[in-house]
Formats: C-alpha cells, structure tokens, sequence
C-alpha cells in the first residue's frame, strides 16, 4: 500500500520570506500524546552517515524491552568529514544528555555552530576546538540538507541576527552561506517568527526577551515531513502495554520485506534492527531495539563512546528480510527550548565559551573583545503516525558581551612618594613629607 504526502497547495501561504519554502501540508493522521510519556525512542536522521533528528529516554534497567529509531536522509552537498562530525556530535550529545525522550537535531546544532566557527579567530584555541568538533566544517559553514526525493519535503534554512558590533565581513560571510539577515531588532518578534515559519509553525518562538548585550545569535532550523511507502493501515493499530507498563497505540504492518539485522553490541547483548522508508527510499527510519537483557541505556552509551564506526558497522548488515510483523508505536515528541552548552563543553568545546582580552576568540565576527559564545540553545519536535514522520528542529547560537571585569589595584610603593599624617575628622594635615630616599629605622 502506497500512499503520498497530501498536495502542498492546500496550505500554500504568500507571507513567508522567499528564503523559506512554503509550509508544508500535515499528514491527516492525529497522534495521542498520551504516548509520548512511556515512549522510550531514539531517532537520529542519519543515512549515509548523514545525522538530523535524536530521540532517546533514560530507561530504568527494570525495563525490558524499548525502541530505538534512527531516521536517515540523504544530503548530496556534505562533505563525509562534517557527515561523520555532525553524526558523532548528535550521538555524543545523546549520551551526555541522560534526559527522557530526548529529541535532537545533530544536523541543526552543527549547522548552527559551523557559522560561528568560521567568524572565530584563525589559529587560535577557539577554532581548533572547532575543529575537533566539527572537521571542516569549523573552516566551511556546513551547507543546507537537500533531497531529491519530490514526494517528501526536506528543507534547511539559516538566519543572522546582527547588531551595529558585527563587522561588514562577517556580515559578507553569512550571507555567502545563504543565511537570512535580521539586523538591529528591537525585539524577539521577527526571531519568533522567523523560527516559526522555518519549522512550519511546530517551533513557535525561540526566545521570551532579546539577549543583551548582544553581538549576534546564529540559527539554523530544519522541517522534515515525509509519508511511509509502505504506511499503517489505522484498522491494525491497536493498544498494546510498552515495556509492561503503560498502553500505547502500537502500529502494525504483517507479512513485508524491510532491510534487517540483528547486531552485536559492546556488551555482547545485542539488538535488533529494521528500516522503513519514506517516499521513494532515498529517506529512511532505522529502528533499533535493544535484546530484552540488555536496555537502551546500554545502546545509547556504546554509540555515545563509539559514535559513527558502531553505526555503520550496525547499518552495512542490513539485508532485505520478510517481517511477519512490524510493529512501532505512534507518537509526539517535543524538547526544549534548552541549552546545551554544558554538553558541548564535556566535548571540549570550552574556550568558545570563555571571554580572552588578550586573545580575543571571535575577531572575524566583531572587534570587541568582550565578545564570547554565551550559549546554545535548542528545541525540536517530532510525530510519527499511520502515515508517516513529522519532524523539526531550530538550534540558536548566542554570542553576546561581557563587560571586561577591572582588575584588583596594588600599592607598592617602591618610588618616591608623599605621605601626609592628618586628622580623620577633620582632615586637617598634622604632618607631611616627601620620601626620596627612605631608610630602615
């Protein structure tokens, strides 16, 4: 059973900016929130090592049974270097994160960062932390994710919010990289909408006041929304206990061929694995599930130590497999909006963060050396349904000032000086002198 995304033209809207596509058109079906409270997922786009959406849950080891899944896009433009960085970045961040149903965007987040690296100091500590994190994309800002794929809307989109402090250069760079301008605002209003219509209104605003001081806050979001091309049939989704404890609606598919695995993991435990694509393959899901002695606390670490190389050994087993049933619950998942800044610094990103007078970190983005990276923010959503997945993600890099503390004064007083001997009260001067040549009484 194939069925395609809803025509694009019912939702078409005249009031978003020419840099962002027009809002995509929802799937038909609805999603129990309910679900999402005992949902234990995770899903990074990832496909050709290409990361853009993690999902996970802390799982208590009680627990036997939990779902893992991955979902994969194709970007023709990236580099394997920043494909592999962004991946381990996302499967990194998951590890350190040790949040229920965590929901990220890996592509979003170094996508983000990717355009303050370029604006950092050029040989300095700051970049080369960039660097580790990023390969080059701390050197080349990290270009948009495309698909080819007519049926399924993938879209990617950057915007700069600058103040007066940023140099003309700067400014060149980000709008070489197809990123939006929004100069000078007075307020949050044109960030929130900008957010809102670039994740097709699941992300309605981003901030509650505008940072200050401010020197720029660099965004990236990225909109997801593909239909299975196989989808539910919502007569087989049913309720059905999730890791004994709470019910959910579990969808079902009988008797159809998927890409399958079942993998060694570091513990010796193991998991299963099974894709389902989206439109006409090019998109997939990678669903991972844990053995039922083992838990996706387990799976998520060894991917967190691991990264990239366990994924890809896991994904090149995969062969075509008849399943007498797939099953997957549906779901909504929405993060944040939470900062991730005390994550990225357990990767070594620490200087980016910390304010150098003598070695300012951001020269290529202002000449103020009180300016430093105050912090990351991100917020993403998901929804996987009977029909098929819909996803988004912003991620808001805020570079602001700091005023330049003054230092603790000394007196040592190892030249001629005056002294005077006078009343506190008064201020009347009992006795004063010159001391040119002191002696030790």
């Amino acid at each position: 059973m194939r069925r395609s995304i809803p025509p694009r033209s019912r939702n078409m809207r005249t009031d978003v900016p020419p840099s962002l596509p027009p809002r995509a058109a929802p799937l038909r079906s609805g999603v129990s929130r309910a679900s999402s409270t005992s949902l234990r997922v995770v899903i990074p786009f990832v496909l050709v090592a290409s990361a853009l959406a993690l999902v996970s849950s802390h799982v208590p080891q009680s627990l036997s049974t939990h779902l893992r899944s991955i979902m994969s896009a194709t970007t023709e433009k990236l580099p394997p270097d920043q494909v592999a960085a962004f991946n381990n970045l996302g499967f990194r961040l998951l590890a350190a994160l040790h949040e229920p149903d965590a929901l990220l965007s890996p592509y979003s987040i170094a996508a983000a960062l990717s355009l303050v690296a370029v604006g950092s100091t050029p040989s300095s500590a700051v970049r080369s932390e960039f660097e580790q994190l990023l390969a080059s994309g701390a050197n080349t800002p990290i270009a948009p994710v495309t698909t080819t794929d007519k049926s399924v809307t993938l879209r990617s989109a950057s915007a700069a919010v600058l103040t007066s402090l940023v140099l003309p250069t700067y400014k060149s760079t980000v709008t070489a990289a197809g990123a939006e301008l929004i100069q000078h605002p007075q307020s949050v209003e044109p960030i929130n909408s900008w957010v809102s219509k670039a994740t097709d209104g699941n992300i309605p605003s981003l901030f509650e006041q505008l940072p200050s001081p401010l020197v720029a806050i660099i965004i990236n979001a990225v909109f997801f929304q593909a239909a299975w091309t196989t989808s539910f049939d919502p007569a087989e989704t049913r309720s059905q206990k999730f890791s004994g404890e709470e019910s959910v609606r579990m969808m079902r598919l009988k008797k159809q061929r998927f890409p399958y695995a079942e993998c060694a993991t570091p513990d010796g435990k193991g998991v299963q694995i099974a894709q389902m694509p989206y439109g006409d393959g090019s998109l997939v899901a990678t669903f991972v599930l844990p053995s039922e002695n083992s838990s996706l606390d387990n799976v998520i670490s060894a991917l967190g130590e691991q990264g990239q190389t366990l994924w890809a050994q896991w994904t090149a087993k995969l062969s075509t497999t008849k399943l007498d049933v797939m099953a997957i619950p549906r779901f909504k998942l929405k993060y944040g909006v939470k900062s991730i800044r005390d994550a990225l610094k357990t990767f070594g990103l620490n200087s980016a963060f910390e304010e150098n007078y003598q070695n300012p970190p951001y020269q290529l983005i202002t000449d103020d050396k009180r300016a430093y990276l105050s912090d990351v923010l991100h917020a993403a959503t998901l929804e996987v349904t009977e029909e098929g997945t819909v996803a988004s993600a912003v991620t808001a890099a805020v570079i602001m000032l700091r005023s330049i503390p003054r230092p603790n004064p000394t007196f040592i007083a190892e030249r001629p000086f005056l002294v005077a001997i006078q009343q506190n009260s008064t201020g009347g001067v009992l006795f004063i002198a010159r001391v040119d040549n002191p002696v030790s009484p």
